[in-house]
């Protein structure tokens, strides 16, 4: 990015500003996909902290199905990861020097893989700060009901927000515009998934807990219709289990 279309400068100093822009990079890694945000904040200077008064969003990248690899889907694969960022700086013309914080969030199954910790350092090379999250049920549930509108939505009344994942399903419930009450079970949307010959291709471990005989399905094997209902109906049951508060 050229100098005149830096949103900060790195020698500032802060107590000369009221106001500072700050452009931010996040990348959101779930059980089914990922995808990278880029977004301009705009700081207020309060009595003794900045606030952020205004989000805008920069770029925002395509959503890709999250790059699993090895055996059993074993490990996130960081260079594909690695390149959807590049991919994004260069379609938003933006430098890495010009991106000053960030975040990296992993939810879902992706928390699961054995490389997710050296996944979440992976915007280390920024020249800015940066966090990585591991979110838990707690902080998935809580992501979800803000971002779905649904604490906004609440306000003056009662909401449920059910929302279904590629490795788990969050459920919120909203009160008068705020969350009085999280969970989140192991339903996803992705946790079985077939060849294009309708053959297993891939189980997820989670899957054991609605087969008949407790156990996954092995790869290239064919389901009969039947087991696949039955899968099925006990997934969309627990959910509707839990909803119910059984």
């Amino acid at each position: 990015m050229s100098e005149s279309r830096r949103f900060t400068s790195a020698d500032r100093a802060l107590v000369e500003s009221d106001i500072i822009e700050v452009l931010t990079l996040g990348l959101d890694i779930g059980s089914a996909t990922s995808h990278v945000s880029i977004s301009k904040l705009t700081m207020v200077r309060g009595h003794n902290r900045y606030t952020v008064s205004d989000t805008e969003v920069v770029h925002q990248s395509p959503v890709m199905k999250t790059p699993f690899g090895g055996e059993g889907r074993a490990f996130i694969i960081r260079t594909e990861l690695e390149s959807m960022i590049d991919h994004s700086l260069l379609t938003a013309e933006i430098d890495r020097d010009d991106i000053e914080s960030g975040v990296v969030i992993l939810t879902g199954n992706a928390l699961r893989r054995r490389n997710a910790r050296q996944i979440a350092d992976l915007l280390a090379s920024f020249s800015g700060k940066f966090i990585s999250i591991s979110a838990g049920d707690r902080l998935e549930s809580t992501m979800a009901a803000f971002g779905s509108g649904a604490v906004q939505q609440s306000i003056g009344s009662d909401c449920l927000n059910v929302d279904i994942g590629g490795g788990t399903t969050k459920i919120s419930r909203c009160v008068d515009g705020k969350i009085t009450e999280v969970t989140a079970i192991e339903v996803g949307g992705r946790i079985l998934q077939f060849t294009a010959d309708e053959a297993v291709g891939h189980a997820e471990p989670n899957l054991g807990l609605y087969t008949s005989d407790r156990q996954l399905p092995e790869y290239g094997t064919a389901l009969e219709s039947q087991e696949l209902e039955q899968i099925v109906d006990r997934m969309a049951n627990t959910i509707l289990d839990t909803v119910r508060g059984r």
